[in-house]
């Protein structure tokens, strides 16, 4: 049985758009009136250790929930579709591990936010988002991840150690978020050896005592000793148990490039 990294929550479709012209941005002040929903058994990240995690709040209704993404270019940063749809607003803190410690923090508005148009909110089909941020400076703090090159054929990547972070819950039983990023090293499988427990399987990952789990929505797989990404996070088994199920960025390189210009 797969659950959504997030809880799944049912909210009509926003149209998003993207605009020639820079997004209205508003520098949020009150992240302390925003709850927050980590990596189980991760470890704590070092300052500079992972600059192209962001972490973003996204406000549906009258609820707040946090996701993960990652930074891919100077205005752009990748993340699960079923974290921003339907969303009134997100919220994206980049340039530190702590909640305190954000070097950039913007609020974006919906029309900046581009959902997969194949999107299926049930099925978890087409699970990927692209989130329109200003200008951002690369420093030692903030910087994008690789992506993979658009090929004619791309790995597997089965065998393949990789990296998964976020600031999702530690426990299942957990209600709350940890103060720093977490990481977690995990082993990439066969998705043969998924097919019973996800019906649509992209990318699946297991680690004998390290998985994904609520709040950890969006962020990046990333291989070692690359350090490209591969993966979205999207989903876990129930109870945040193994194994845990990814977006395969690969599938969807033609589309982030469509979409934001990027030279994959």
């Amino acid at each position: 049985m797969k659950v959504l990294v997030v809880f799944s929550l049912a909210f009509v479709y926003v149209s998003a758009s993207v605009h020639q012209d820079q997004p209205e941005i508003y520098h949020h002040n009150e992240l302390q009136d925003i709850s927050n929903v980590e990596i189980i058994n991760g470890h704590d990240a070092s300052p500079g250790q992972f600059p192209y995690q962001v972490r973003l709040f996204i406000k549906k209704s009258k609820e707040y929930f946090g996701c993960s993404g990652s930074l891919i270019n100077h205005n752009w940063v990748l993340t699960a579709a079923h974290c921003t749809y339907g969303s009134d607003f997100v919220v994206a803190l980049l340039g530190g591990i702590e909640n305190s410690d954000f070097r950039a923090k913007f609020l974006i508005k919906p029309k900046y936010i581009i959902i997969h148009e194949d999107y299926d909110d049930n099925d978890v089909l087409n699970e990927i988002s692209l989130i329109r941020i200003p200008y951002i400076k690369y420093s030692r703090y903030i910087k994008p991840v690789n992506l993979p090159k658009i090929q004619r054929y791309y790995k597997t990547y089965v065998g393949f150690k990789a990296i998964a972070t976020g600031w999702g819950r530690t426990s299942n039983a957990s209600n709350s978020s940890p103060e720093i990023l977490q990481y977690g090293t995990v082993k990439i499988i066969n998705n043969k050896k998924c097919s019973d427990t996800f019906d649509n399987i992209n990318i699946c990952t297991f680690a004998s005592n390290i998985s994904i789990c609520n709040g950890d929505s969006g962020g990046p797989l990333v291989i070692l000793p690359s350090k490209v990404q591969v993966g979205i996070a999207s989903f876990v088994s129930k109870g945040c148990s193994n194994p845990n199920g990814f977006t395969r960025v690969t599938s969807f390189l033609k589309w982030i490039k469509r979409h934001t210009g990027l030279p994959l």
